[in-house]
């Protein structure tokens, strides 16, 4: 009987701590899907003026004690990831404890979360306070804003469709069949996925979705993986990759995408230039005429001498000149990919930047 009393209050006082702390873990369910870098949150917490410091890191420790928040390490650092528990993330589910899955935390999983934030933390938080000239700034604030710049910083893979929806509602008219195309593959393959995880609940099939998924699989079928890529990378494949688009700049004809991509500790020029590629002609496909996609390719880094390494690399006269006296291995690597002569020069442009993790918080891929 003292048993279940002891369950009962310790249930309670999660509850509690929970609803006492509630938009502190909204934050991290948003911005993290579920996890964080415990540096990172009370860095975070002080800018926007969430609390005092003494109060912010005695919150953190209470959800630690009381079980709502658990540490993991990063990599071989001294840093830790907050991971959210299945009670916490129930709240912003509204789903039973039951059907919450670990937050997933592999070792890629934790890195692109801590450079998304700190990408939300150099970008969007001082926009915010620069726009309403005050430092206190609401965490609802910072997810409007992300989102209303037609970002993926908040984005998981099962959000694509909402992504998609974002974009028809901020840009309407200004893209082509291929998009709403992709959207229904998605949807496809979203309920294939759950029709084999329950047996008895059929998820219906839009016949017209089911047909424009059959035929991209019939081309599709007939190409390699790298054409596959080239020709057919979604919104879905850029989520579930390591980069975001950070904004979108609606400049009349140009349709400028500013897209961060993530120092996973095997970054190269031959991968980022791969995936710019991939990106850029994706916004091709969906553009409908005059409009022409500018890319802003921002390539951060751990550390300065992965960035000036990098860069210095993607400057180097190419193997293949392609005809082209001044071609460089970025070119190079874009022609390479599908990008044509002007658009890899005119329309693709690389900053490769030192995010200055490895001195901000000790982390370090090597």
């Amino acid at each position: 009987m003292e048993e279940k009393n002891i369950q009962s209050i310790t249930k309670d006082a999660k509850e509690s701590l929970i609803d006492k702390n509630y938009d502190l873990l909204k934050l991290i369910f948003f911005t993290g899907n579920g996890m964080i870098l415990h540096k990172q949150l009370i860095y975070i917490l002080e800018t926007i003026k969430y609390d005092t410091n003494a109060n912010i890191k005695k919150r953190i420790t209470e959800l630690i004690k009381g079980g709502v928040l658990e540490k993991k390490p990063i990599m071989l650092s001294k840093a830790n990831m907050l991971i959210m528990n299945a009670t916490a993330i129930s709240r912003f589910t509204n789903q039973p404890t039951r059907n919450i899955a670990p937050v997933p935390s592999s070792d890629k999983t934790m890195q692109n979360a801590i450079f998304k934030l700190e990408d939300i933390i150099n970008i969007f938080i001082p926009a915010l306070q620069k726009g309403y000239n005050r430092d206190e700034v609401t965490i609802d604030e910072i997810l409007t804003i992300v989102n209303d710049n037609a970002s993926t910083l908040i984005f998981t893979q099962k959000h694509a469709l909402q992504y998609y929806d974002n974009l028809l509602e901020f840009y309407p008219d200004y893209f082509t069949n291929e998009l709403l195309d992709d959207m229904a593959c998605i949807r496809v393959e979203r309920a294939n996925q759950k029709n084999k995880l329950f047996k008895y609940d059929n998820v219906e099939i839009d016949p017209e979705d089911l047909k424009v998924k059959q035929d991209y699989d019939f081309i599709k079928s007939s190409m390699s993986d790298s054409k596959i890529c080239q020709e057919f990378f979604s919104i879905n494949n850029l989520i579930n990759t390591s980069m975001a688009i950070e904004y979108i700049e609606d400049l009349g004809q140009i349709f400028q995408v500013n897209l961060a991509i993530f120092d996973n500790g095997n970054l190269s020029i031959e991968r980022c230039s791969q995936l710019a590629a991939y990106v850029y002609k994706m916004w091709d496909r969906y553009l409908t005429f005059p409009r022409k996609v500018n890319l802003i390719v921002n390539v951060y880094c751990y550390d300065s001498e992965t960035a000036s390494f990098l860069e210095e690399d993607s400057q180097k006269r190419a193997e293949d000149l392609y005809g082209y006296s001044q071609n460089t291995r970025q070119l190079e690597h874009l022609l390479n990919n599908g990008v044509r002569f002007p658009y890899c020069e005119d329309n693709i442009h690389f900053h490769y930047i030192d995010m200055k993790i490895t001195d901000h918080y000790g982390i370090s891929p090597k």
